[in-house]
């Protein structure tokens, strides 16, 4: 998929941004760069020793940084390079994966483990999908879970069930999506969501598996992109449909 130069020029900038906010020092921030295989070098004294990052230097490092991450940006593998490490950093890449930056946006104490979750599964893509796809499940269940306790059931009756089961006490148990004015599609909406958990929850057993040569591996990380989006669009949508149809009654 052809990314627009625009996008991936402003991904560039906002990489910059964030490595010199997360690293104080350029030692450091050369050899994070070089765990990615990016040789980067920035030395701003005779001695050519390393520095602390200041406002009297920061305009020289940014603008080196700048230098080489458009470098890498246009080498070959060049974009997934620089995409991994926007995804490293907790940057949204666009096309990839879409309800994950927007779960991140919403506030909230009470919101914090899923917004951590499905940070770490989103983060976790750089480094390893497989473990990132672990993490989805865990932040869909986080979901579910919270939605479930705020609806008043008891924590030690969901406290160590499936996916399958907490989505079938959700929906069925609980009926949470009943809705007088969409009774006929949020019964739709209801055979997608068990559905696609029940699928998710056939993957985790494979995934997951206690004998680990029948372990499933997956070697491409689109897979995982495809289901950490599809965990990350149903969470959304049932942290929506609690505070439009459940919040919003006890205000």
């Amino acid at each position: 998929m052809k990314i627009s130069p625009q996008v991936i020029m402003d991904i560039e900038e906002k990489v910059c941004i964030a490595l010199t906010k997360r690293f104080d020092t350029t030692d450091y921030l050369c050899h994070y760069l070089a765990l990615w295989e990016v040789p980067f070098y920035v030395f701003l004294n005779l001695d050519d020793k390393p520095e602390r990052i200041c406002s009297g230097n920061y305009e020289c490092v940014f603008r080196a940084l700048q230098e080489k991450i458009r470098e890498v940006a246009t080498c070959k593998d060049g974009e997934k390079i620089l995409f991994n490490i926007a995804r490293d950093l907790g940057i949204d890449v666009p096309g990839v994966v879409y309800a994950v930056p927007e779960i991140l946006e919403i506030k909230g104490d009470e919101y914090k483990n899923i917004r951590d979750k499905f940070d770490e599964a989103y983060r976790e893509l750089a480094r390893d999908h497989n473990q990132a796809i672990s993490d989805t499940f865990v932040a869909l269940e986080t979901t579910m879970h919270k939605i479930l306790l705020e609806l008043k059931v008891n924590e030690q009756d969901i406290q160590t069930k499936s996916l399958t089961k907490l989505v079938a006490k959700l929906l069925d148990d609980e009926n949470f999506l009943k809705n007088k004015d969409d009774k006929e599609y949020t019964g739709y909406i209801t055979n997608i969501i068990k559905s696609d958990c029940k699928e998710l929850q056939t993957i985790r057993s494979s995934h997951t598996g206690k004998n680990h040569a029948n372990k499933s591996v997956v070697e491409d990380t689109i897979y995982a992109e495809l289901l950490l989006n599809i965990s990350a669009s149903i969470a959304l949508f049932l942290i929506k449909f609690y505070e439009r149809f459940y919040l919003s009654r006890n205000k």
